[in-house]
């Protein structure tokens, strides 16, 4: 369970919920033509026109205009800064076809002609994805201001919270004034099939730094037309798959160096509460490990249920072969790691007190949230004393062993602070050192 388990406490707990009825089909209901495009509301990817319409009482609403085929569609309305998709529930559920009717005057407007007239001229600034046709002047804002959409391809569909909902694109709507070389962001978009699943940072207006080529190519026609273009992908990639835990050979040779024996004793179930701490805001916690032996010494298969859910194969505890995590139990952001390359400097389970010592771990993560990457981490460790295991829970049989570790990628030099029951071959995480982000100090409160 080593470095997984407090990091994932900082996620929220989000279920799908329900808005008050009459209001919610009211909207979903509405003639969308008794209100307005919201200034800045509007995106256009490739032929589709994404809108958003506000002056509507209750909320606003999400909605997809088709230029080619006439066809609109109801992508999610928003009551009480909660997005309702067509299936009613805020979680996320494909953009309903509806009559055009239902917004007549909204498709009439000189936005939207404007949009469907204008042909996408899309041109590729490292990875950023700007149609270049699409630029025009924001003088609401400053003489020399510009109004762009930019995007942001991904290289698979991907999956956001809190809505569960799709996107292939990040997409932002910015002001730029071009001679102060500044930008501010007025939306945020998430955009699955051209069609905008999620949208966030409504009329946010903060700085929002651009790349040089970026800034370049939104200003300067010129610069913006030496592009290369970009082309669409006719078939994107589907979601990584998210997969159980599984022990394979392959794994096993990576920790059988290290290896040491058999344990005296086995270890089922334990239990830490304490509390996390983020951005100064302290939360108690508790959550369960149950742990189960295989059929290979020192490699132990665990599960654990709180806010989350986690199953993995662990090595000592200490580090894990493969998992598999569901934060907010309800599939709506999980991932999988497998553990690619494993390498410890010393067999620091037999090694005396003051013993430094260091570990790599090279890891292929796939995840809802992020797709695909490989991870690779360095930490350095000290085993700082030994103590009677009893001091740790009244259960515990034998010696632990202290051992505090800090990752080399952390800015803030956290020590981790965890006890290797040497007994049981099994290495307990319990303390991150304060500091002005986040960090845990639990206790072990059952032991089987």
């Amino acid at each position: 369970m080593k470095h997984h388990l407090f990091a994932l406490t900082i996620l929220a707990l989000i279920s799908p919920a329900y808005a008050d009825n009459s209001a919610l089909n009211a909207m979903i209901n509405k003639d969308f033509s008794a209100g307005f495009i919201l200034p800045y509301g509007l995106v256009k990817s490739q032929s589709t026109v994404n809108f958003t319409v506000g002056g509507l009482i209750d909320g606003f609403a999400q909605l997809a205009y088709q230029c080619e085929t006439n066809q609109l569609s109801l992508n999610f309305v928003a009551i009480n800064g909660k997005h309702y998709y067509p299936n009613q529930k805020n979680e996320y559920a494909p953009p309903q076809n509806i009559a055009s009717t239902r917004a007549t005057k909204l498709l009439q407007s000189p936005e939207i002609q404007a949009a469907c007239q204008s042909r996408p001229d899309y041109r590729l600034a490292g990875k950023v994805v700007i149609d270049i046709n699409s630029l025009k002047p924001a003088k609401n804002f400053h003489e020399n201001a510009v109004e762009a959409t930019i995007f942001h391809p991904q290289a698979s569909v991907l999956r956001d919270i809190p809505y569960n909902n799709p996107y292939e694109f990040k997409a932002e709507k910015l002001i730029v004034a071009c001679d102060r070389q500044q930008s501010v962001i007025v939306q945020g978009y998430d955009v699955y099939r051209n069609q905008v699943s999620d949208v966030g940072f409504l009329l946010l207006m903060q700085p929002y730094p651009l790349a040089q080529n970026v800034l370049a190519a939104v200003c300067q026609p010129n610069v913006a037309k030496k592009l290369p273009k970009y082309t669409f992908p006719e078939q994107w990639q589907p979601e990584p798959a998210i997969e159980a835990p599984q022990l394979s050979e392959d794994l096993k040779k990576l920790v059988a160096p290290y290896q040491i024996g058999t344990p005296k004793y086995t270890v089922h179930k334990i239990t830490v509460s304490g509390k996390n701490v983020y951005k100064n805001k302290s939360e108690p916690f508790s959550t369960t490990i149950h742990i189960q032996a295989t059929d290979t010494p020192n490699i132990f298969y665990i599960n654990e249920k709180s806010s989350y859910t986690h199953a993995a194969f662990t090595f000592l505890g200490w580090v894990e072969l493969s998992s598999y995590t569901d934060f907010l139990l309800n599939n709506i952001s999980y991932d999988s790691d497998i553990l690619m390359k494993y390498q410890q400097s010393a067999i620091w389970q037999n090694a005396p007190v003051g013993t430094a010592f260091e570990y790599q771990t090279n890891v292929t993560n796939a995840t809802t949230m992020f797709g695909l990457k490989e991870i690779k981490r360095e930490y350095d460790c000290k085993i700082t004393q030994e103590l009677p295991a009893k001091k740790l829970h009244q259960n515990i049989k034998g010696q632990a062993k202290e051992i505090q570790c800090h990752y080399r990628g952390d800015e803030y030099r956290r020590l981790l602070t965890g006890y290797y029951l040497m007994d049981y071959h099994y290495y307990v995480e319990l303390r991150h050192s304060p500091n002005e982000f986040y960090y845990s100090d639990v206790q072990i409160t059952e032991f089987e």
